[in-house]
């Protein structure tokens, strides 16, 4: 079993990993301007959101900006698309500010 780090630089990338791997994507966020990442719908048989915790810059203070840090788990053979918005939730898809978005392939 395999560890993938991703970050913002692979979005639209395709990547291929076997069942059992991990995959953490690092994105940065300030959770005080309202807008944080979030996980949309789609391909949760195959790669599945095991934790999704937010890390506070050690050079920032209160109301800083840090990463959200997403960690998945690849379930079962098969191919999708992962897709993260950064958006105020309570403001709808309206706010939707940017995308995270991979198509990834689990293998055996």
């Amino acid at each position: 079993m395999s560890i993938i780090e991703l970050t913002r630089a692979d979005s639209d990338k395709c990547f291929e990993v076997s069942t059992g791997d991990t995959i953490i994507v690092r994105l940065k966020e300030n959770p005080t301007t309202g807008f944080c990442w979030n996980v949309e719908k789609g391909s949760e048989d195959i790669i599945s959101l095991m934790s999704s915790d937010f890390a506070l810059n050690s050079s920032s203070g209160v109301g800083g900006g840090g990463q959200r840090v997403l960690v998945f788990e690849a379930k079962k053979s098969g191919s999708g698309r992962l897709r993260i918005k950064h958006w105020r939730e309570w403001e709808g898809d309206e706010s939707v500010k940017d995308h995270f978005n991979i198509a990834i392939a689990v293998r055996n």
